[in-house]
């Protein structure tokens, strides 16, 4: 680990784990997707350009990924993993800029 990161595991499965195709040394954005009292979601990218330390589980398949993190990354991916979900995207090793998106909100994809 750098200095300042912390090592953090997340559960994921075929779809949240982009089906098998992390390995160590990647890196991926987190999208965490957090449901709202009134019934309604909210979805933002809450870590970017984080890189995966291992993937765990038996065989071919991974139930796991352990990613370096900043502590606030750190944060916000427990919260949105205990309040919601999250949801790894795997990045292009060329593409190192930070991923920048507006929260979405399910009343965003109506219009």
């Amino acid at each position: 680990l750098n200095e300042g990161e912390r090592a953090m595991t997340v559960g994921v499965d075929a779809v949240t784990g982009v089906g098998g195709a992390i390995k160590p040394g990647d890196r991926v954005d987190v999208l965490g997707v957090l449901d709202l009292p009134d019934g309604g979601s909210f979805q933002s990218v809450i870590a970017t350009n984080v890189r995966v330390l291992a993937v765990g589980g038996g065989g071919k398949h991974y139930d796991n990924v352990t990613l370096a993190v900043n502590p606030q990354q750190a944060a916000a991916i427990n919260l949105a993993s205990r309040k919601g979900f999250i949801r790894l995207l795997l990045r292009n090793p060329k593409d190192t800029q930070d991923l920048v998106l507006p929260p979405i909100t399910v009343q965003d994809l109506r219009r």
